[in-house]
This record gives C-alpha cells, sequence and structure tokens, in this order.
C-alpha cells in the first residue's frame, strides 16, 4: 500500500514541479527513477529494498513544502526558512547517515 501510493506521489509530484517550471530536466529524470524503482518493488514484494528507497526519499515533504512557498513567492515565511531547514537535516540524516550504510548491507 505504502509503495503505491509513493508511486502516485511522485506522478503527480513529477506533472506539479515539471509543469511549473520548478524542477527541470534532472528533476523529471529523478521522478521518472523513483516511478520505476518503486514500481520494480512491488512484485515481487522486496519490502526491505522498499523501506530503503521510502528513507531516501524523507526530505521530501520538506522540500515540496519549500518548492511550493517559493513558487507562491512566501519565501520571507518562517514555514519556508523552517522547510529548509528541516530538508537539510532530513537530507543528511536519511540520506547520507543512514542511506549510504544501509546501501551497503
Amino acid at each position: 500500500f505504502a509503495t503505491a501510493n509513493t508511486v502516485g506521489f511522485f506522478l503527480w509530484n513529477m506533472l506539479a514541479e515539471n509543469s511549473n517550471a520548478w524542477g527541470g530536466f534532472a528533476n523529471l529524470i529523478h521522478h521518472v527513477s523513483c516511478v520505476i524503482s518503486f514500481i520494480m518493488v512491488q512484485h515481487p514484494f522486496s519490502p526491505r529494498i522498499a523501506c530503503a528507497l521510502m528513507l531516501f526519499e524523507a526530505s521530501t515533504p520538506a522540500l515540496c513544502t519549500f518548492n511550493t512557498l517559493r513558487n507562491l513567492g512566501l519565501e520571507d515565511t518562517a514555514v519556508y526558512r523552517i522547510s529548509r531547514v528541516l530538508f537539510a537535516v532530513l537530507f543528511f540524516v536519511f540520506r547520507l547517515a543512514l542511506g549510504i550504510p544501509l546501501t551497503l548491507l
């Protein structure tokens, strides 16, 4: 269920971000890669790989929040600043501190 929701989110986010010219080609490739990866772990179901992939994307809600606020011109708000800091912390913890060792196991 969680992987299916994640695929849906990345499909929506891919269209939302690229239709507003936020992401560019690199962002489009990232989203397509995520969609393909999450579809591949659903059959045959590979829960360990799916969980590792979801951990890598733990910073995505904060990223989407500050991208949306920036697009709306709300860069001077506290929520924008908090989401930027939260993104940096989550990115470091889940992608670097946990993600690299998890990938090597």
